[in-house]
């Protein structure tokens, strides 16, 4: 089973009514197939904005589909990176989305869906996250279902060990 995150920028085209290809197909594999739904802290915050969204985590967290890591180790992790950042420590965060990779690291997710190419390069990151290595999953060049695409949500190897205790 492989653990994914959904960064606000793209929440509409995996839960939204006008989904794009790539985005049903992603719906799908969380949905009815292998995926797994992780988030918290302000990921979550931000995913609730969506009503579509909303709709399906209720349903989402009783058929564990959807997996919440709980908040405060999420908001810890990322004033971490926060101060690594204002430290302009090696290997830190260059996005402003400390959130999305505290979440990967504490609740060991390792799939992206997102469009912000800055976050991309954090999430591949090795000194970021690693044991595996983040994967990208974006419709920023195409909203076609690709063969990347498809690959990616093949694999069942897309999940890392959790930093903290994340449930």
């Amino acid at each position: 089973m492989s653990l994914a995150i959904v960064d606000k920028n793209v929440v509409g085209e995996v839960f939204g009514n006008n989904r794009p290809e790539a985005g049903r197909k992603f719906f799908e594999w969380l949905d009815q197939g292998d995926g797994r739904l992780s988030s918290g802290g302000v990921n979550l915050d931000e995913l609730r904005d969506h009503e579509a969204f909303r709709d399906w985590a209720d349903a989402a967290l009783r058929f564990d589909k959807m997996r919440l890591v709980r908040d405060q180790e999420v908001r810890a992790e990322t004033s971490r990176l926060e101060r690594e950042k204002a430290r302009r420590a090696e290997g830190a965060c260059k996005s402003n989305d400390e959130h999305v990779i505290a979440l990967a690291r504490i609740g060991g997710a390792r799939l992206l869906y997102s469009r912000d190419l800055t976050l991309h390069q954090d999430f591949r990151n090795k000194r970021l996250i690693d044991d595996p290595r983040g994967q990208i999953y974006s419709t920023y060049r195409t909203q076609e279902f690709s063969k990347s695409h498809e690959r990616l949500l093949a694999r069942n190897d897309l999940r890392g060990t959790p930093k903290l205790n994340g449930n």
